[in-house]
């Protein structure tokens, strides 16, 4: 599973707050030296969108220094960092920062 679209919790300086998330990773092939046309799967990154439930949350989640991301259905967290957040909006651009807490 590349994608997840759905509910999710971002523990944010111990508050846990409910989102929406919105995540995909991508998986970056590496060509085979010597196998011209063959490659292996590489380095991944994840990344997405996060909508809180109001603007006060959202504020929370992009002031906190290590926020962890969890899926529901899965007990894993995934940290991030904030690479949008814009006054006033529910709506938080992320990075995710190394394994991702969802797929396989």
């Amino acid at each position: 599973m590349n994608t997840y679209r759905g509910p999710a919790t971002v523990i944010a300086d111990g508050i846990e707050h409910n989102v929406d998330a919105d995540l995909v990773l991508t998986v970056h092939e590496v060509p085979i030296p010597g196998y011209p046309g063959e490659t292996l799967p590489g380095p991944s990154i994840w990344n997405g969108t996060l909508k809180t439930l109001n603007t006060e949350a959202a504020w929370n989640i992009y002031d906190c220094e290590n926020p962890r991301l969890r899926v529901e259905g899965d007990k894993r967290q995934g940290r991030f960092i904030t690479t949008r957040h814009q006054a006033n909006s529910n709506t938080i651009e992320i990075k995710g920062s190394g394994a991702p807490p969802f797929g396989d």
